[in-house]
């Protein structure tokens, strides 16, 4: 009977997980779903994974980091944006309008011909402070001067006596 040869073993490789093969080679288009508001569950879809196997997975520092940071990416546009809109803002628009040029004949002074191009300009326009965009700021950030609902602090009771004459006898 021939005897087997013993099997060398070798240096032990180890096994790549979906976070090692999935997860973290999307790293940054993750990040970019994330900043464009997108929710966990349709991010973990997007990956092919579970959401509860994306929810582990979240608490690995690469994962939680580049979620972290796009998301404050993200509400710092925001916040921008809302401030803008609290106090005003200006903008530049390009608008197109029709340029239109007649050639007129010099001895006969009659129409020859007539163009129409179109050119673009670019004009500034002011975008006025918006009412609601004001108050939200103001009961998130001022809360203590700017509530929806006012606290009012009643001392005292209100005492109602009734006298009912001439209903025949209900007081009698």
């Amino acid at each position: 009977m021939a005897r087997k040869k013993p099997v060398k073993a070798g240096p032990i490789k180890p096994r790549l997980t979906k976070y090692d093969t999935i997860v973290l080679p999307r790293l940054d288009e993750i990040e970019g779903m994330s900043r464009e508001g997108v929710p966990e569950e349709q991010i973990a879809k997007a990956l092919g994974i579970a959401y509860s196997t994306f929810c582990e997975y979240k608490k690995r520092s690469e994962l939680s980091e580049a979620l972290k940071k796009s998301r404050e990416a993200a509400d710092y546009a925001v916040e921008n944006a809302l401030f803008k809109r609290c106090v005003g803002h200006k903008v530049t628009i390009t608008k197109q309008f029709k340029l239109k040029t007649v050639e007129y004949d010099r001895e006969t002074g009659r129409k020859i011909a007539e163009k129409e191009v179109l050119q673009e300009a670019e004009e500034e326009q002011y975008i006025p402070p918006d009412t609601a965009a004001q108050i939200f700021w103001l009961t998130n950030r001022r809360s203590d001067r700017w509530k929806n609902k006012q606290a009012i602090d009643q001392a005292g009771g209100l005492d109602i006596n009734l006298r009912m004459e001439g209903t025949g006898g209900l007081d009698e």
